[in-house]
């Protein structure tokens, strides 16, 4: 047995039919012109093939050889032997069977059975075998794709084969390419421009300057295709390079001539020939290259209209794309699947149902072999997946009846299944209810009775814990975490509040009162900056911080500003605006803040003006905003159309310009929120008719680019505030008539179409006073006053559309807050931790004058659970001792509170 093995197109059919069987029959080996020879592919049946073809060889009968053919391969070779005549005694004759096997990767698609597969191989290993002195049955040659080279390894016969007699088609010489090229058109009368041989070589990859042709080996069937184009466009018996060039040459003739062919086509029969084409196509499933299919014509044709049938293959067919036998079709050659991109793209995009299609194939074959054996049905996905791609009108021509018939066979299991396990849930259900009846009529009143006692025990546990909170804190501590284990909501609440106290670092400003404050939102030095200030009469502006000595300082910054309504910095942290309230000042202090930071400019508005109450600083630091609250309703003096003013202070002059809001009834309407973005000149405003957004970039002419939507028509926004990142904007609504306020976060990525993300409704009576994004935007900080105190409630934004409230804290009677990005803190126990956290800070100024920070993630980590927070904050003191729990908790069995 030889094995002939080359890539595709490397010219193997061509070498055995056109090469082999010409020199056998010129008697190329004595005695060769009386050799019968069998020439044939395997198709998806190979010993089918193989008997076909030696029955037409040998003059062997069907019946008999079939029946052979299906048992012993000994007996089925024993017959060609004694057909043939190989005997010994005859060797002057050297009678020999030769059997071509063309395109013998065939055997290993998924269409041929394995045992088939190994008593093909066996068989004609068999017929190349010497046997007890006689000579070979037959000399067996095989044309082998390169790429199918590793499954033959899994077959002795042909791994032995592959190891001694073996033939490696590589590339062509020039001269022998040239020849190729040559020699065939002259046998027909046929010349050639000059030229035209070098431009054909130069476009197949020959290097024609050296000895080695180099081209790429794969590549015959593209210069067969392209000298075929070039044929139909010569100029009376002379190939022209013109005509060779109009056909597309080697790299675009297959893909020029199948575009032609497919475009000549009307719109229904380019649907059937995408169809047809695809049916020819067998995909891989194993890495290797997709091959040529052959399909019988009736199976081809099936499903689609026969005259659009048969256009399509004679059009291809015509195009020497197809190669039409009297009862099969098939792709004449496999460089089409790739040369061509308008098929490489359809079997792309139908590469699954393809490949399905292929499995389904196999299925069958297993299902009709085991005599429909319901056990080999799909079910399943694999059932779904079949009914989406081939049970719908488009793809059911695709399968043939044997086919259909497993469909509906593995339908109508599915059904029946689908029944049984349908009555068995019902039946199932029915028991379950019945049995959870009579556990619950008998284990309610023992369950309820345990909860009871596990709750009065957890409840006693906390009154201990109470009463030994200010003595023996940590004894305290400790029982409050078995209360909380015990079930005891109270206790969770106890713990978490104890918890965030004593994370808690305050310091004292020395002032009695405190309005607003403001982080420098940048690191200076290593060291934050927080600026206070006081309104009713308490003069100056005061900056805070901690330096490396962990000591605090502060200094009334130079320029003393009585009534400080509003503090901001900028985005740089070097630029702070304090808003005087009392004699309607803007105080603009720059520098550095570790220093001594100077005024650079104090703007005073000309009066008389509606009183204002708040200020910001836009991007670039000299842009500012100022606002009336819906209080002021002063129509007179130099602007008495709008309660916001913006104005650029540049130099020694300062230009002001009013934002153009609506007004109401010729009423002058104040605004309850004013915010600059860090995106730009991006400005927020709210307030009754005038929740907005405006472009300020041009101070002269500023723009209103979007509204925002309040959450019903009689609302309005009131606070509101950008995340750092200019990405999204929370605005808050006025208290409405059901007592209840709306907190709102909208997606202003494109601020001339903001997007609502999410609305948060909070508890009746709680009237938000502040609103502060963390320096991270993934921390919203929410501060209102229940009538009671002040609470800062922390919630998670990280993603805006699911809102998570992680934590709470008290702020005495005051609620002004703000983030800082750098501090650092005096608390020993917690410094190390506040350091590495200290991007991420939350400042509260209380109302006897000091500052309470607390660190976001320690709060993050409280809110989420207090228990393990607790255990975590207690240590090795975390277990209660032998004899705190004997005195306190004698009847409660001994058990670990953090284990």
């Amino acid at each position: 047995m030889l094995i002939v093995v080359a890539p595709s197109g490397a010219g193997k059919s061509s070498l055995l039919r056109a090469g082999l069987v010409r020199k056998l029959a010129d008697g190329a080996l004595p005695g060769s012109r009386r050799w019968p020879v069998v020439v044939f592919t395997p198709t998806d049946s190979p010993m089918s093939a193989l008997g076909d073809h030696l029955v037409k060889s040998c003059g062997l009968e069907p019946i008999a050889l079939k029946a052979a053919m299906a048992g012993d391969p000994r007996i089925c070779i024993s017959m060609v032997r004694n057909a043939v005549g190989t005997d010994e005694d005859t060797a002057d004759v050297h009678r020999r069977l030769v059997v071509i096997v063309d395109q013998f990767e065939e055997v290993f698609s998924a269409g041929v059975d394995e045992d088939e597969r190994r008593r093909f191989v066996e068989t004609l290993s068999g017929l190349a075998t010497a046997d007890e002195g006689r000579a070979p049955a037959a000399i067996v040659v095989c044309g082998l794709r390169s790429d199918f080279y590793s499954p033959c390894a899994a077959y002795p016969q042909l791994r032995d084969a592959l190891q001694t007699r073996q033939t490696l088609v590589g590339p062509m010489s020039i001269d022998e390419l040239r020849e190729a090229i040559l020699f065939p058109a002259r046998d027909v009368g046929l010349r050639f421009e000059a030229g035209l041989i070098n431009v054909l070589l130069d476009d197949l990859g020959v290097n024609q300057d050296h000895a080695a042709s180099g081209y790429e080996v794969g590549r015959l069937p593209l210069l067969a295709h392209a000298l075929r184009a070039t044929w139909r466009e010569r100029r009376g018996s002379v190939l022209t390079v013109d005509g060779y060039l109009a056909s597309g040459g080697i790299h675009y003739a297959v893909a020029t001539t199948a575009d032609k062919a497919f475009l000549s086509l009307g719109s229904a029969d380019q649907v059937t020939a995408r169809t047809l084409l695809l049916r020819l196509v067998k995909v891989s499933t194993n890495g290797s290259e997709d091959t040529r299919h052959r399909r019988l014509r009736e199976e081809l044709v099936a499903g689609l209209e026969p005259p659009s049938a048969r256009t399509v293959l004679r059009v291809f067919a015509d195009g020497r794309l197809l190669t039409q036998q009297t009862d099969t079709v098939e792709i004449t050659h496999e460089v089409l699947l790739t040369a061509w991109p308008r098929l490489r793209s359809w079997v792309a995009e139908d590469r699954a149902r393809l490949i399905a299609r292929q499995q389904l194939v196999e299925a069958v074959d297993l299902w009709e072999g085991e005599n429909r054996d319901s056990d080999y049905l799909y079910r399943g996905s694999r059932l779904a997946a079949v009914q989406e791609w081939f049970c719908d009108s488009s793809h059911r021509h695709d399968l043939n009846d044997s086919e259909i018939a497993f469909v509906d066979a593995s339908n109508e299991r599915e059904g029946r299944q689908r029944e049984l396990e349908a009555r068995h849930r019902r039946r199932q259900r029915r028991l379950n209810i019945i049995l959870a009846l009579l556990l619950v009529a008998t284990t309610t009143t023992s369950v309820v009775v345990y909860r009871q006692s596990r709750l009065a025990r957890a409840q006693s546990v906390l009154a201990e814990a109470n009463a030994l909170r200010s003595s023996a804190p940590r004894v305290a501590m400790q029982l409050t975490i078995l209360a909380a284990r015990l079930g005891d909501s109270d206790a969770r609440t106890v713990l978490t509040e104890q918890l965030d106290q004593d994370l808690r670092y305050s310091f004292q400003t020395g002032s009695d009162s405190l309005s607003p404050i403001a982080f420098s939102p940048t690191r200076q030095y290593g060291i934050g900056v927080l600026a206070t200030g006081g309104p009713f009469g308490i003069p100056g502006v005061k900056s805070y911080w901690e330096g490396p000595s962990m000591g605090s300082d502060s200094e009334t910054l130079a320029g003393k500003v009585a009534d400080v309504t509003d503090l901001a910095f900028d985005t740089s942290g070097s630029v702070l605006a304090g808003l005087s309230t009392k004699n309607q000042t803007v105080t603009i202090w720059q520098g550095d803040f570790l220093g001594h930071p100077q005024v650079v400019s104090s703007v005073t508005l000309p009066p008389p003006i509606a009183p204002i109450d708040r200020v910001a600083i836009g991007a670039d630091a000299r842009l500012f905003a100022i606002a009336s609250g819906p209080r002021g309703n002063d129509r007179h003096g130099v602007f008495p159309d709008s309660p916001v003013i913006l104005f650029r202070v540049a130099g020694d002059g300062v230009q002001y310009s009013p934002l153009p809001l609506r007004g109401e009834m010729g009423m002058f309407v104040g605004v309850d929120g004013l915010a600059f973005s860090s995106r730009g000149d991006i400005l927020a405003t709210t307030g009754l008719h005038n929740d907005s957004l405006w472009d300020v970039s041009d101070l002269s002419h500023p723009q209103r680019i979007a509204d925002l939507v309040p959450p019903t028509e009689r609302e309005t926004f009131e606070k509101v505030a950008f995340s750092p990142d200019g990405n999204t904007l929370v605005a808050v609504s006025a208290v409405s008539s059901s007592g209840s306020t709306m907190v709102t976060l909208f997606d202003v990525s494109s601020p001339a179409r903001p997007v609502e993300e999410i609305k948060v409704p909070m508890p009746r009576g709680e009237r938000i006073d502040q609103v502060s994004f963390s320096n991270d935007g993934r921390t919203l900080a929410v501060a209102y006053n229940d009538g009671i105190g002040a609470t800062v409630e922390l919630w998670d934004i990280a993603n805006p559309s699911q809102v998570g409230r992680f934590n709470s804290v008290h702020a005495g009677s005051n609620s002004n807050i703000a983030f800082s990005r750098s501090i650092y803190p005096r608390i020993e126990q917690t410094r190390k931790y506040m350091e590495e956290h200290s991007d991420n800070l939350l400042a509260v100024a209380g109302g006897s004058g000091s500052v309470d920070l607390w660190v976001v993630d320690q709060l993050k980590e409280v809110g989420a659970d207090p228990i393990k927070a607790a255990c975590a904050e207690m240590g090795s003191d975390s277990e209660i001792k032998d004899a705190v729990w004997t005195r306190y908790l004698a009847d409660v069995s001994r058990q670990p509170i953090c284990s």
